[in-house]
């Protein structure tokens, strides 16, 4: 995932400073764990052939629970079904010596096993692990290809959760049901609701949760907070510096004034702002933030409110609303106001250019970017960044009535959906591969991806759990970050009105035309009309190529509308 071959001169200039350390988060709604059950060996020792059991729970009861040769004391604290697993004994025997898994995904995802949990997995259960990397352009492609030909190469998939229309829609996945069942989960109900919905199909999981996906407006809090830079931006735009941005208006103004010009004392000028704009690497998903606020009135689904993509009567594509096109028109300014080599910025190149070059005041980002801010012992910005939800916008376009209304609107969006891990349906170990995502994705091992502790930083929250404050800062994160970072990912994800991504079958063709057309524009070589009019053609096309009630009855599902 790693796609550096046209790194900005900008980055290579910027990349002597360093710093760094880590992250985590506070258990909410309902559910507070004071101890995860056992660790890496007495978790699977107590769940490697024992069935889930339900206890409800309307008080709070303290238990000591034996796994295996480990012992701990749980406390639990809810008034709703908790899943434990229930301890059989020590096995006797590895249960899965001389299993051979084969596990594909993009390098950043594949990290976490690369480090510790592939040893970790084969010591516990005698098997092997075979890591895959595969670049995010060419993933959708490998995956498939497998798929359709049969070849069954892959035991596991790690792969971007809205893909899951054509992985699981398409018979490609196994029902993990059944699994679950025979074999328990842990702590199911510790799963963030938003983050269970994206790995569902039919009303059943086809996949596990591995990430927890959506976009924070990132803000060097320390650039902003300086008292000379605030009396002139006051004088300039004639109000106060907003920290943060409340705004796509404000945001131009902040990156407007701090552009081109030397903030930070270093003896080179920085940018106002920098964001992912570079081909073929989710760049989509930027635009989409500012779509969801000029194009999408705020509240429940309804075919005119909370619905971003299609028509619910038509599947007319909503990509070519008057809101969407100043949605591109905006992004299209704020690219004036960021570093030369823009165009370059993949995650990647994003990442490297904003935590370890600090290059801009505002960064737009998934939340890898405050875990690489305490945990890349490159980071420049440790301590130094402010976390926010995506700006609104000052006026929302009315589809209904065909006007611009013209008031505040702020829509929480969960960019990408975030990644999951299943089972090929072609798999001929699918009882092993099973243990190995229930692992993986187990609370005590998980806190770890999410909280960068090992070095890695694609993996974001998405148990309840992982919003333990004390385990991020003992991790390395300061407190204060640690606290405003979860508390802005937990207000997102936890909006009943949050609007999901895309998650229906020909999603990746999709968003590769608006990808596209999106970087036509921000060329130059388009109008942001003629770039989404272009991109509301090509979904015409992929839609009837389809079928397009087969989608509309697909879209209006994935919305939860019958």
């Amino acid at each position: 995932m790693n796609e550096k071959e046209n790194d900005p001169d900008i980055l290579k200039k910027k990349i002597s400073r360093r710093a760094a350390l880590s992250t985590a988060g506070k258990i909410a709604a309902g559910v507070v764990i004071a101890g995860v059950i056992a660790g890496v060996g007495g978790y699977y020792a107590g769940s490697a052939a024992a069935p889930a059991k339900t206890t409800t729970l309307e008080k709070t009861v303290t238990k000591t629970v034996g796994a295996g040769t480990v012992t701990k004391t749980v406390t639990t604290t809810v008034e709703k079904t908790i899943e434990k697993t229930v301890t059989v004994g020590t096995p006797t025997a590895k249960p899965y010596e001389g299993v051979k898994l084969t596990v594909v995904s993009i390098d950043w995802l594949l990290c976490p096993l690369k480090k510790a949990h592939k040893k970790e997995w084969e010591d516990l259960a005698g098997g092997s692990i075979e890591l895959v990397a595969v670049p995010y352009g060419a993933l959708y492609e490998k995956v498939m290809t497998d798929f359709v030909t049969k070849t069954g190469a892959y035991d596991v998939i790690v792969y971007p959760g809205g893909w899951i229309g054509d992985f699981a829609g398409g018979g490609w996945l196994e029902n993990l049901e059944p699994y679950m069942e025979k074999y328990g989960y842990p702590l199911k109900a510790d799963i963030l609701p938003a983050c269970r919905k994206v790995a569902e199909w039919g009303g059943k999981l086809y996949s596990l949760p591995y990430d927890g996906d959506c976009h924070l407006l990132y803000y060097r809090k320390d650039v902003m907070t300086n008292p000379e830079y605030q009396d002139e931006f006051k004088k300039k735009y004639g109000y106060d510096m907003p920290i943060p941005p409340k705004t796509w208006d404000q945001v131009r103004d902040v990156a407007e004034f701090f552009n081109g010009w030397d903030w930070d004392g270093d003896g080179e000028d920085e940018y106002g702002i920098a964001f992912i704009a570079k081909r073929g690497t989710q760049a989509q998903w930027t635009l989409l933030d500012l779509i969801a606020q000029y194009n999408v009135i705020h509240g429940p689904i309804t075919n005119y409110t909370g619905n971003m993509f299609f028509d619910l009567e038509t599947m007319e594509p909503l990509i070519g609303e008057p809101g969407a096109v100043e949605a591109l028109k905006m992004l299209a300014e704020l690219s004036k106001y960021a570093p030369p080599g823009l165009l370059g910025y993949g995650y990647s190149e994003f990442r490297e250019a904003y935590v370890k070059g600090g290059v801009a005041v505002i960064g737009i980002d998934w939340g890898d970017v405050g875990i690489m801010e305490w945990m890349d012992p490159a980071s420049v910005v440790k301590g130094k960044l402010g976390y926010a939800k995506l700006p609104g916008a000052s006026k929302v376009w009315d589809r209904k009535n065909k006007k611009w209304l013209e008031q505040y609107n702020q829509n929480n969006f969960a960019d990408f959906g975030g990644w999951c891990i299943g089972i090929s349906v072609l798999s001929k170990n699918k009882e092993a591969a099973y243990d190995l995502i229930k692992y993986l994705t187990s609370p005590e091992v998980s806190l770890k991806d999410a909280s960068g502790l090992l070095g890695c930083w694609g993996n974001n929250p998405y148990r309840f759990s992982h919003f333990d404050v004390d385990e991020w800062v003992k991790a390395g994160f300061g407190r204060e970050s640690a606290e405003q970072y979860l508390s802005v990912i937990r207000e997102i994800l936890s909006d009943p009105y949050c609007i999901n991504d895309l998650k229906i079958p020909g999603r990746v063709e999709y968003y590769d035309k608006l990808d596209a057309h999106l970087a036509e524009c921000l060329a130059g070589t388009a109008s942001p009309e003629d770039a989404l009019a272009a991109a509301k053609e090509d979904w015409e096309k992929i839609t009837d190529s389809l079928g397009r009630e087969k989608q509309l009855k697909l879209y209006r599902a994935s919305l939860g509308v019958t």
